[in-house]
């Protein structure tokens, strides 16, 4: 049993008791005696770990240790009998080639081994939830060996193999569709090995402006388990029933679940856990490089995230670095720019030919000004933030910010609660309540009370707030709406996403991604199938401006029941995707990638707004020649599939198809990666290769956890202990009177 699994079966415990409200001196003298009785075994508990630290730190070989550790440098054992070593270390180039809303990104990963034995690293690094990794060279010397699309066992084993024979090997492998690991093999002493990884991605765009996004590092993720979160579901919280429609997903013997996740390969072993150092530890340094060709005129370019030495080209063309040339990678890397006044950016198609058809990337703008009318609805929120661990700090000071303001721009038509979450939940009021000045001012109060505490138990927040609301108006009446704030650091994302598509109904979830690093790919897909949007705020000072114009937009009227269809074309020539279209709110564009055998006359756009037809047009003579836009249809295509997984489709099915489409475009997926392997053993014959993982750095204004901050004596150890299970005794005497 893990250490968060028995922290939250204690809490469990108490609060069980709590809700017992006991009416009797015999029932105030069994709660008071049961709280002893846990206290005396939390102790014994702790005691016992503190006894067992202190000698196995008293027992370490000579040589570099924790103890020894002034800096906080990060130590490995390559043996159960072996000395501390220093693990290896990964620095980062990123450039970033920008035409129009299309990215071409190239990241260079060099591994340098500190040690004098040959090592395999592995290395777990983030990457944009939509790009398309689509191809990887490995750089030894002189040497450059391309990489190739594998499906993933068939890569996984000849890379495997390569490492056995001692040859120079690398694998980068999709764990998630933002998370990738990248393993070298037969890194030989002092040796440094270059991988480069490309990729392709399409660019956000939003209230006038386009953005970049890249992210630098990963909030450890927490692992609730399936039986935990069906007991929430059952026992005690009689507002959330277990609800068949529901695909739970899991192991139950996983427990409440630790605060860092093993991430998990196909077979199920635990192929990777991130090995994050402390706060004050910063390495795996990172170099980004910007070539913006915009498009249009920029008014602005600039980073709130990482100062930016700008070199303008021309009024549509920049050059752009970091100013430091090497920063931290402890937290994502943000850049936007804006065009002139008075310069709208406009519908745009971009196209590539392709052996088997036409490739099409359609970015369509709704109207602004005076075109876009603006009716507000009244409205229901519900306001879900997450009050969990792995807020402390700068998350939830953003959190508290953003929910206080969301408040304050209530209107007297709306109604509104208020949810928390973290290894339990809990509400505000029992249901919706009118935004009055009093409720509004009580909602204030209870947002300057929160703190962060405990697992990020999500699954129950988020039933309770898409369940139907007791005491509200009717749903024709009112637009339901949710808000949440979290920084998404959860493993469970498959069983969130099932909830959501189950319980949705009308309601429109939006999501607000906190902290220096949040779980974009948790974020993006969770707005998605709740048919909002993501919005991500990075800096604690951009908490007002970000959250404003998202009230902004959730204010305003609903693009909905868009379809797409290419004029001159039949339906059955063009295949568009996503398939179905999300709702859209003004400012937001519409992007779809098509791909068809006749080019069509115009592409044409419908929908509804404000309950009235809408309706847009754009010629294809208009459409300019692009590179990659296969890939990024394929991406979709790929994406579509696996969310199908979620309506039933049938996964063996599913997966034939991702198989396919990923060797057929050259990308990674959750079931194809790349591998490339030298010809020649370079690791001599008696010697072997250990595995050894890069250790990560905590995204900034994070904690450390439960993973130690300093080194701590053994004697301290020892002491600690003994003083533990003295006052444990003591307690247990006290229960036993």
């Amino acid at each position: 049993m893990t250490y968060g699994r028995r922290h939250y079966l204690t809490q469990q415990v108490l609060v069980r008791l709590a809700y017992a409200g006991p009416s009797s001196s015999e029932a105030r003298e069994f709660l008071k005696a049961s709280a002893r009785f846990v206290l005396a075994i939390t102790l014994i508990f702790f005691g016992l770990a503190a006894l067992a630290n202190g000698a196995e730190l008293a027992q370490e070989p000579a040589g570099a240790s924790p103890n020894a550790a002034t800096a906080g440098e990060f130590l490995y054992r390559p043996g159960a009998e072996a000395a501390f070593e220093v693990a290896p270390t990964v620095e980062t180039r990123v450039r970033f080639d920008v035409t129009g809303v299309i990215a071409r990104a190239t990241v260079v990963q060099r591994f340098r081994n500190p040690l004098d034995q040959w090592i395999e690293g592995v290395y777990v690094f983030p990457l944009p939830e939509s790009s398309a990794v689509d191809h990887m060279r490995m750089r030894a010397g002189e040497r450059v060996i391309e990489g190739e699309i594998r499906e993933k066992e068939k890569a996984r084993q000849e890379f495997q193999k390569a490492a056995a024979e001692g040859k120079r090997a690398s694998l980068v492998e999709q764990q998630r569709p933002n998370l990738f690991t990248s393993r070298v093999a037969n890194l030989g002493p002092l040796e440094e090995l270059e991988v480069e990884i490309e990729y392709q991605q399409t660019l956000e765009l939003e209230e006038g402006r386009v953005g970049l996004r890249f992210p630098l590092t990963m909030t450890p993720r927490y692992m609730p388990g399936i039986e935990t979160s069906l007991a929430l579901l059952t026992k005690g919280r009689p507002a959330i029933d277990q609800d068949p429609e529901i695909e739970f997903k899991g192991d139950d013997e996983t427990g409440a679940g630790d605060e860092v996740e093993h991430c998990q390969d196909d077979a199920g072993d635990a192929l990777l856990q991130p090995l994050f150092l402390p706060p004050t530890v910063k390495r795996n340094p990172v170099s980004i490089e910007l070539n913006l060709n915009a498009g249009f005129e920029v008014a602005s370019l600039a980073s709130e995230t990482h100062p930016l030495a700008v070199q303008s080209l021309s009024g549509r063309s920049f050059h752009a670095r970091l100013r430091d040339e090497l920063a931290p990678t402890d937290r994502d890397f943000e850049v936007s720019w804006k065009p002139a006044p008075g310069v709208q950016p406009q519908s745009s198609i971009t196209t590539e030919k392709g052996p088997d058809g036409t490739y099409a990337l359609v970015t369509l703008f709704p109207p602004t000004g005076s075109a876009a009318r603006t009716v507000r609805i009244p409205r229901e929120v519900t306001f879900v933030i997450d009050t969990s661990g792995s807020m402390e700090g700068v998350s939830m000071k953003q959190a508290k910010r953003a929910l206080e303001l969301a408040i304050q721009r209530l209107d007297a038509e709306d109604w509104f609660n208020v949810i928390q979450f973290n290894s339990v939940t809990s509400t505000l009021f029992d249901a919706p309540v009118p935004a009055t000045p009093e409720n509004r001012m009580r909602a204030m109060r209870y947002a300057a009370s929160l703190s962060a505490q405990g697992g990020t138990e999500m699954l129950p927040a988020l039933l309770a707030a898409l369940a139907p609301s007791a005491g509200a108006r009717e749903e024709g009446d009112v637009l339901r709406q949710v808000l949440f704030l979290t920084d998404g650091a959860v493993g469970n994302e498959e069983q969130l996403f099932s909830a959501i598509k189950a319980k949705l109904g009308r309601a429109r979830l939006f999501t607000v991604g906190i902290g220096s690093a949040p779980n974009s790919h948790f974020m993006t897909k969770a707005a998605e199938f709740g048919r909002g949007t993501f919005t991500f705020i990075s800096d604690v000072n951009a908490v007002e401006k970000q959250m404003s114009e998202l009230y902004a937009k959730v204010e305003s009227p609903v693009l909905s029941d868009i379809q797409v269809s290419f004029d001159g074309v039949e339906a059955t020539g063009a295949e568009v995707w996503p398939d179905r279209v999300p709702d859209l709110y003004l400012g937001e564009p519409v992007v779809v990638g098509a791909r068809f055998e006749k080019i069509p006359a115009a592409i044409r756009v419908t929908g509804r707004r404000d309950g009235e037809p809408f309706e847009t047009v754009v010629p294809f003579g208009q459409a300019e020649g692009g590179r990659g836009i296969n890939v990024l249809w394929a991406r979709r295509k790929i994406q579509s599939l696996l969310d199908g997984l979620h309506e039933g489709d049938d996964p063996e099915a599913v997966r034939a198809q991702v198989v396919s489409l990923g060797l057929t475009h050259h990308l990674v997926t959750a079931h194809t990666s790349l591998v490339a392997v030298d010809v020649t053993p370079v690791r001599p014959g008696n010697e072997s290769a250990e595995p050894v993982m890069v250790p990560v750095n905590l995204p900034n204004g994070a904690t450390f956890g439960s993973l130690p901050q300093s080194a701590t004596p053994a004697a301290w150890f020892m002491v600690q202990g003994l003083v533990a299970l003295v006052v444990a005794a003591g307690v247990l005497v006290v229960v036993r009177r």
